[in-house]
């Protein structure tokens, strides 16, 4: 295959995007990552709205734990977490974006 068929790889990337203060900050502005990271027990250090676009970005704490197992877990479908305690925080971070 030639280059000028080869196709475009696309990513999506967000300008604007508050940045990761350090190297052991994840950022998402996926609402139902969050609550999953939440929900395994990631800590959140903070929110920010973009003041551009009005999209909210969450921030996470990684010095403790396996982010790439937590990811394989959301993307393969095989993570356990309780779900009564994922549904409250999705309706709590639901909450953050409708109030800050």
């Amino acid at each position: 295959m030639s280059d000028q068929e080869k196709p475009k790889v696309i990513t999506k990337t967000h300008v604007n995007a508050p940045p990761c203060r350090n190297r052991h900050e994840y950022r998402t502005a996926d609402l139902y990552y969050a609550a999953y990271l939440q929900t395994a027990g990631v800590e959140m250090l903070r929110n920010e709205r973009d003041s551009s676009t009005g999209r909210v970005y969450f921030f996470f704490d990684t010095t403790s734990v396996d982010m790439d197992s937590l990811r394989n877990g959301w993307v393969g479908k095989t993570s356990k977490i309780v779900a009564m305690d994922y549904a409250n925080n999705l309706k709590t971070l639901k909450g953050v974006c409708h109030n800050s």
